[in-house]
């Protein structure tokens, strides 16, 4: 079955065949335990199949970092709205004469 399989990938356009191992690269960890071994068991050039496999994993890796900032940004300039709302609907609620400090245990008021 497995032989079946190769086989009738070994007879794919060899541009397919290194498109499939950049996919399989663009998730991370596969690239170096799946799909370097799959693109030489294909009897693709090695170089170029470790080449191809590095790259996808450094745009995947890339593409994770770049959309994490982005996302962080976004919900730091949110978070900072809400906090600052937060603040002064609480300074507006209680005096400013008397701020409570919660420790383990023990309470400690400050007049």
């Amino acid at each position: 079955m497995v032989q079946e399989i190769f086989q009738r990938v070994e007879e794919v356009n060899i541009i397919y065949q290194f498109i499939a191992v950049f996919i399989i690269g663009f998730v991370p960890f596969l690239e170096a335990f799946v799909a370097v071994p799959i693109g030489i068991l294909l009897g693709l050039p090695f170089i170029l199949v470790v080449l191809v496999g590095a790259t996808a994993n450094w745009l995947s890796v890339m593409a994770v970092i770049v959309f994490s900032s982005f996302m962080r940004s976004w919900f730091s300039k949110k978070k900072r709205i809400t906090l600052i709302i937060t603040l002064t609907d609480v300074f507006k609620k209680q005096s400013h004469t008397s701020i409570s400090t919660e420790f383990p245990g023990s309470h400690f008021w400050v007049l």
